[in-house]
């Protein structure tokens, strides 16, 4: 039971970790493209990437190894939308500063997971 939940929670959040990374990236390429001619701005689709996460979980089964698979596509364009309007370099800004924020905690929720499951195993108690 504890290897099923702690495969699924560690593959959800290096899923989220790594949609984290890849938006700072387009961030970055949105702000380096901001006065090219033609350029549309580029963003990742986290409501599809959840969407998709939370029906793997939701159904059971092979869940690390179908998580791993989106995990391996979030870099790709199935998870990359398109903004038609141009570059906006405070949105662009706002994005970065929440992905910031966003893999900090995710970072920090992981750490704190890790500690809950040393104490399961060790078998101490919570003060």
């Amino acid at each position: 039971m504890i290897d099923e939940l702690s495969g699924a929670t560690s593959a959800l959040v290096k899923v989220m970790l790594d949609a984290n990374l890849q938006s700072q990236r387009l961030s970055a390429n949105n702000i380096a493209n901001a006065n090219s001619r033609g350029y549309s701005p580029m963003t990742v689709d986290f409501d599809r990437l959840y969407r998709e996460a939370e029906a793997i979980l939701d159904k059971g089964g092979s869940t690390v190894d179908e998580l791993t698979a989106v995990k391996e596509s979030v870099g790709t364009s199935s998870y990359t939308q398109t903004d038609d309007a141009a570059v906006s370099l405070d949105m662009e800004m706002v994005r970065l500063n929440q992905a910031v924020i966003q893999y900090q905690t995710l970072l920090k929720a992981m750490g704190k997971y890790g500690g809950l499951v040393k104490m399961a195993i060790n078998g101490e108690r919570g003060k």
